[in-house]
């Protein structure tokens, strides 16, 4: 780090101390010594990893708040990709994500993971675009194979390439997900995004007719949820349902009955989403 990178770090950790009305003798504790942190301050040295984060603790903040505000309050770089991703997806902006795919059309990692995530949301937009070749989808999931601790990141690639792998894939990084967790998994949007991943599998399972571990990631997901977490448990129960219903086990009308519970939600969209899931469950069985 440069000399004035290092001032500019204490500086900008001053101002954060001086804005939440906090003066430099409470935050020194063992560890961390006022003159450690007077000398911080004006730039004259750095802190060591635990001593920096001691010095965040000592304002109240957490890491990951003091890091989103020491780079201007914007957000990670694969999470803006991600949602400039969703929201041409959104849009059925076809061109712009095929201008995307090309930006990405690179040797690095990244951008080869990214280039994947396109190409295959080109795919699930309408259907003539060419899906990932096999040596594509073998680089993405070797890629998630030999990260042993996963991030947000690793979570965001499989969470968005989950319909492209193959059977065995999906079960393998399914049931290794979770211990590649386990080192962050207490981070809020950690759990939540896991969340979204085990939902994810339940219902790419339930669409492939593998039934056996539409209960086993059931159960996984259930084990996990709390009493906050009434939005998964809706999503759970309608994908089990279905499941039943494509198994020949619950009636159509048991299926649209709890959907139509769900109006005292005032959640429009989501009635939408899990209505046209049914209508597509109900064609793909009559056909």
């Amino acid at each position: 780090m440069k000399a004035e990178d290092k001032l500019n770090l204490g500086e900008f950790y001053k101002e954060l101390r001086l804005a939440r009305g906090i003066k430099q003798k409470e935050v020194a504790r063992d560890g961390l010594s006022v003159s450690q942190l007077s000398k911080f301050e004006t730039g004259q040295s750095m802190l060591s990893a635990d001593k920096l984060l001691i010095a965040i603790e000592g304002i109240h903040m957490t890491f990951e708040e003091f890091g989103y505000a020491l780079y201007n309050y914007q957000k990670p770089l694969f999470v803006r990709e991600a949602e400039k991703i969703n929201e041409l997806f959104q849009a059925q902006d076809k061109q712009g994500l095929i201008n995307l795919k090309e930006k990405y059309k690179q040797s690095d990692t990244c951008s080869f993971l990214n280039y994947a995530i396109v190409k295959n949301i080109l795919y699930i937009l309408d259907g003539s675009s060419e899906l990932a070749s096999g040596e594509e989808r073998e680089r993405v999931t070797h890629y998630l194979y030999s990260i042993e601790d996963w991030t947000n990141y690793e979570l965001y690639v499989f969470g968005n390439t989950i319909p492209f792998l193959s059977d065995e894939d999906i079960v393998f990084l399914g049931k290794e997900f979770l211990p590649k967790v386990v080192l962050y998994g207490e981070l809020p949007d950690m759990r939540r995004k896991v969340k979204q991943i085990l939902i994810n599998l339940i219902s790419e399972f339930v669409d492939r007719d593998i039934y056996y571990y539409v209960d086993y990631f059931a159960e996984k997901l259930q084990n996990i949820l709390t009493y906050q977490d009434i939005f998964e448990q809706i999503l759970l129960t309608f994908l089990k349902m279905c499941a039943d219903y494509k198994m020949s086990k619950l009636a159509l009308a048991e299926l649209e009955a709890y959907v139509k519970g769900l109006e005292i939600l005032n959640n429009p969209e989501l009635l939408t989403i899990l209505k046209l899931r049914i209508m597509n469950l109900n064609r793909d069985k009559n056909d």
